[in-house]
């Protein structure tokens, strides 16, 4: 029974830290593409769902959900942070999701002005619509996506990629060398020295006063 019930506890024990370390590196970057892009959709909804709320006349100009976009903008921001330092991960890929997300988002926006009868750039040339359309579309590719690729496949192939997860620093024991230990004997014996020369000097001085 007692064996079993070690078995039981070294299980207990090193349950955390398997559990902490089940997903590995690639599972825990499409993590963070899934994350940053269900982020980025929630920044483009708080960023554009108050001002077609507001051109319709539901909500008026000094309404609070004007500043959801400002709300959800934080709650990422410290919710990223505090990620970050908790588990001790690398969180790049989720920024880059994000931004792409939000260009995403942009796009989506940006179509939707020009092609809305009511708006007024509706009215614009259908060349330079599509010349705006198609440089937010070679940013999102190009900037977003394909240099980043690019970059991460040098890194595999060089063997610089750095790991998800950040290493946690080890405090390594502090040991005193043995010519610091025997430079301490020295000064300590040469005190004494120097105390018992302070002792002596009274009583050599007496001494000779006598003799004189």
């Amino acid at each position: 029974m007692s064996d079993i019930n070690q078995e039981n506890s070294n299980i207990n024990e090193s349950s955390p830290e398997e559990g902490k370390r089940r997903l590995t590196d690639t599972q825990l970057r499409i993590v963070q593409v899934i994350a940053g892009i269900i982020s980025a959709a929630a920044l483009v909804v708080s960023m554009f769902v108050p001002s077609s709320l507001q051109e319709k006349g539901v909500i008026a100009k000094d309404d609070l959900l004007n500043y959801l976009f400002v709300a959800v903008f934080l709650v990422i921001m410290f919710g990223r942070r505090t990620i970050e330092n908790k588990y001790r991960l690398r969180l790049g890929l989720y920024s880059l999701a994000l931004i792409n997300g939000i260009l995403a988002g942009i796009l989506i926006y940006v179509i939707r002005i020009f092609y809305m009868p009511d708006s007024s750039a509706s009215t614009m040339d259908e060349l330079y619509k599509v010349l705006i359309i198609v440089g937010i579309i070679l940013i999102i590719l190009v900037v977003g996506i394909l240099i980043p690729y690019l970059r991460y496949r040098k890194r595999v192939e060089n063997g610089t990629l750095m790991p998800i997860r950040i290493p946690e620093k080890k405090e390594e024991p502090v040991h005193e060398s043995t010519e610091e230990v025997h430079s301490g004997l020295s000064s300590i014996e040469q005190k004494i020295a120097a105390m018992m020369a302070d002792i002596d000097k009274p009583q050599n001085n007496k001494e000779d006063s006598e003799e004189k």
